[in-house]
C-alpha cells in the first residue's frame, strides 16, 4: 500500500485545481493523461527556440510532482518542424538542431520531467507555408494528419530511430508552446499536466487576450459594420493553449473549421478561426444544438496569460507576486499579431484582406523567380530585424496529405 503522503499527493495531482480548492472532495481520473508539449519551429527561428528552452532552467524545478509520482512516462516534448526533417537540403541543420535541442532539455531530463523528445515534420507545401497561412497550416497538420515517426533506420547523426506512430494516437492532450511562451515559476510542467488530469474532458483550454491592446479596436468598431467582426474574434483563446487529442468530435470540428476558414490567401489564424467556428457561430440554427453539447469544453483559464506585445517586466513581476495560479506567460514585441511591426494588421478588415492577398501573390511570384535567403545564417540574420509574423514566409516542401510524416525521436534521459 502506498504511504499516506504519497497517496495524498497522487490524489492532489489527479484532481482538477478547482475541485481540490475545497480540500476534501476530489474527483480522480481512472487513468493518467498523456501530454505532449509541442514546440513549433522553422529553420529560420530555431536559434530563438533553443534560447527560449535554455532559459527555462532559471525558473527552478518544473516537475517536482511528476518526479515524485514517477510519472515522466506520461509527458513528451515534440519539436514540430515546418519542413521535412529528412530532406537532403536540411540535413546539416537537422543534425545540429537535434543535438542542441537535446542539450537544451538536459536540465529537465536530469530532473526526470519527461520521457522522450521527438522531432516530427509537418511537411507543408510552398503555398501552405507562406505568411500568414504557414503557422495555421502547421497547426492543422498536427491535428488532422496522421503524424508518425521516421520509417526504418535513422540518418547518421540522429541519436535514435523511432518507428510507428510518434504522435497521432499517442497522447490525450497537447500544449502548443511557441518560442515567446515563458515559464514564470517552478512547477510549471506539473501545472500543465494537472490541467489535463481533472475529471471529464475539454477541447481547448487557454487564455483570453489580456491588457489594453484591443481597446482601440473596440472603440473604432463601435456603431460600424466592423463591430460584428471584432466581436467574433476578440474573446478567443490564444493559440498557445491545451488541445484535446483522440476525440472524434473535436477532430471533426477542427476539420470543419479548416474548410470554413481556409487560412491560405487571407488573414485567418487558426485560433481566431476556431473561436469563430466553435463559439461565435452559435447564432446559426444548425450550429446551436452542437454548441450546447460542447460549450463547456471550450475553457478560458489562467494557467497561462496572453499579453501579446504588451508584456513587460513589470507585468511579469506582478503575476509572479500576486497570481499564483498562473505558471506561463505568452508575449513579446515580436508576437504574431503585433500591428505596430506589421502595418497590414492595423488596416480595416476589407483593406487588410486585399493587402494580404496581394502580399501572398507577391511572395509566390518571388519564390517562383528564385528569391529567398542564400543560407541559414543569412536567414537568421534577417530574422533578427523582422517581425515574427513575417518570419513564416520561407518556402517549404510537403509530402502528400494523409501519409506518414517523417521525423525522429530521442530519449529524454539526459
Amino acid at each position: 500500500m502506498a504511504p499516506p503522503a504519497r497517496l495524498l499527493l497522487l490524489l492532489a495531482l489527479l484532481c482538477s485545481r478547482a475541485r481540490c480548492a475545497g480540500g476534501l472532495v476530489v474527483h480522480v481520473k481512472k487513468t493518467a493523461s498523456r501530454l505532449a508539449i509541442v514546440l513549433p519551429f522553422t529553420q529560420r527561428d530555431s536559434v530563438y527556440l533553443l534560447d527560449s528552452v535554455r532559459g527555462w532552467a532559471a525558473e527552478g524545478d518544473p516537475c517536482p510532482q511528476i518526479r515524485a509520482l514517477d510519472a515522466r512516462r506520461y509527458l513528451d516534448f515534440v519539436f514540430w518542424f515546418n519542413r521535412e526533417l529528412l530532406a537532403p537540403q536540411v540535413e546539416a541543420f537537422a543534425n545540429d538542431f537535434t543535438l542542441q535541442a537535446r542539450a537544451a532539455l538536459s536540465p529537465l531530463s536530469q530532473r526526470a520531467c519527461f520521457r522522450h523528445a521527438k522531432f516530427l515534420s509537418a511537411g507543408l507545401s510552398d503555398a501552405e507555408d507562406r505568411y500568414p497561412a504557414g503557422p495555421s497550416n502547421q497547426f492543422y497538420a498536427l491535428l488532422l494528419n496522421q503524424v508518425g515517426g521516421c520509417v526504418g533506420v535513422a540518418r547518421p547523426g540522429w541519436p535514435r530511430a523511432h518507428a510507428g506512430p510518434s504522435f497521432s494516437g499517442r497522447y490525450d492532450y497537447f500544449f502548443l508552446m511557441e518560442q515567446d511562451v515563458r515559464p514564470l515559476r517552478a512547477g510549471w510542467l506539473d501545472a500543465l499536466w494537472l490541467e489535463c488530469a481533472g475529471p471529464g474532458e475539454f477541447f481547448i483550454k487557454g487564455s483570453v487576450l489580456r491588457g489594453r491592446r484591443a481597446d482601440a479596436n473596440l472603440q473604432a468598431a463601435r456603431g460600424s459594420a466592423e463591430w460584428l467582426h471584432v466581436a467574433e474574434w476578440l474573446p478567443h483563446i490564444n493559440g498557445n493553449a491545451l488541445y484535446r487529442l483522440g476525440s472524434e468530435e473535436f477532430t471533426a470540428l477542427v476539420a470543419a473549421t479548416r474548410r470554413a476558414f481556409d487560412p491560405n490567401g487571407g488573414w485567418k489564424p487558426f485560433d481566431t478561426s476556431l473561436w469563430a467556428a466553435l463559439v461565435s457561430g452559435y447564432m446559426q440554427p444548425e450550429v446551436w444544438p452542437r454548441y450546447q453539447a460542447y460549450a463547456h469544453k471550450i475553457v478560458h483559464s489562467d494557467f497561462i496569460q496572453n499579453w501579446s506585445e504588451e508584456i513587460s517586466a513589470e507585468i511579469e513581476a506582478h503575476i509572479r507576486a500576486n497570481e499564483s495560479t498562473t505558471f506561463l506567460v505568452h508575449g513579446s514585441r515580436h508576437s504574431q499579431g503585433d500591428a505596430k511591426n506589421n502595418p497590414l494588421l492595423a488596416l480595416p478588415f476589407e483593406q487588410r484582406e486585399a493587402a494580404l492577398r496581394a502580399q501572398v501573390a507577391a511572395d509566390a511570384a518571388a519564390a517562383a523567380a528564385g528569391g529567398g535567403s542564400d543560407s541559414a545564417d543569412a536567414a537568421r540574420a534577417e530574422l533578427r530585424s523582422r517581425h515574427r509574423a513575417q518570419r513564416e514566409g520561407e518556402p517549404r516542401r510537403r509530402k502528400g496529405r494523409g501519409g506518414a510524416l517523417r521525423g525522429g525521436a530521442l530519449d529524454g534521459q539526459g
